[in-house]
């Protein structure tokens, strides 16, 4: 189990604006005092800042101008470079635990494994 990876990609292509708002809070959630965590951390403390700062630009666009998209949009990288920060921090510190990744609010990445022999295709032709 010493080999898990915290997953930090929370890009618009895995996540929609609610869920990165909601992931986040429950990451800051499941890390306050935690004493898998027991420091204070600057990283949560920043995510906390982040989302809740992109939660209220996210509030604006509903009926808002293309400047609070703009906005919203920054404030969405802002939230997601806290919490690539964060996660990275939760990698060191688990050594690689899953059970601390998954405590932490963070998802654990699939474990590689190899394919193996592909069967030989057969019925096709080149033209």
């Amino acid at each position: 189990m010493s080999d898990a990876k915290v997953l930090i990609n929370f890009s618009s292509s895995v996540y929609t604006d609610l869920e990165v708002a909601n992931k986040a809070g429950n990451i800051a959630e499941k890390m306050t005092n935690n004493p898998n965590f027991p420091i204070p951390l600057m990283e949560l403390d920043a995510v906390i800042v982040a989302n809740t700062t992109y939660r209220a630009s996210l509030e604006k666009v509903e009926n808002g101008t293309k400047e609070d998209t703009v906005i919203k949009n920054e404030n969405r990288r802002i939230l997601e470079k806290a919490l690539k920060s964060l996660g990275l921090y939760v990698q060191i510190k688990s050594n690689g635990n899953q059970a601390i990744i998954l405590n932490s609010g963070f998802d654990v990445a699939g474990k590689r494994e190899p394919v193996g022999k592909l069967p030989k295709p057969e019925g096709f032709g080149v033209k």
